[in-house]
């Protein structure tokens, strides 16, 4: 993110769906729900981002559900930091962004169940 970070930021908004089949080694790479995935057996990790900062992080949960933990977000130059009620917060930093496609160049973990990790 950039000179133009208000208008990337505004591109941000929405749920984005992990798209692992499309990762490759330091690449994550998120796609809207309106992308053709192909079928998974469980739910996909997701990321929701509301224009006034609230937030969901969806992980698969019992029962093959997603389980979505409340969160709030924001830019911090070129990362995305979501910051969840759980105590944990996610520092996503943005390779590329359009409305087909979010590709993160890492992710990084950290709180309550986690140090600080990088790439899933």
């Amino acid at each position: 993110m950039g000179a133009d970070e208000p208008a990337e930021a505004a591109q941000l908004i929405g749920p984005w769906f992990h798209s692992h089949e499309e990762d490759s080694p330091g690449v994550v790479v998120y796609r809207p729900a309106s992308f053709a995935f192909p079928r998974a057996r469980m739910p996909r990790d997701s990321i929701t981002l509301g224009p006034d900062g609230s937030a969901a992080v969806g992980q698969p949960g019992p029962a093959d559900r997603a389980d979505q933990t409340p969160a709030t977000w924001h830019v911090a130059g070129n990362q995305v930091v979501v910051d969840t009620e759980g105590g944990r917060t996610l520092r996503l930093t943005v390779g590329e962004l359009d409305q087909t496609v979010l590709i993160m160049r890492s992710v990084q973990r950290e709180g309550r169940d986690d140090d600080e990790h990088t790439m899933e």
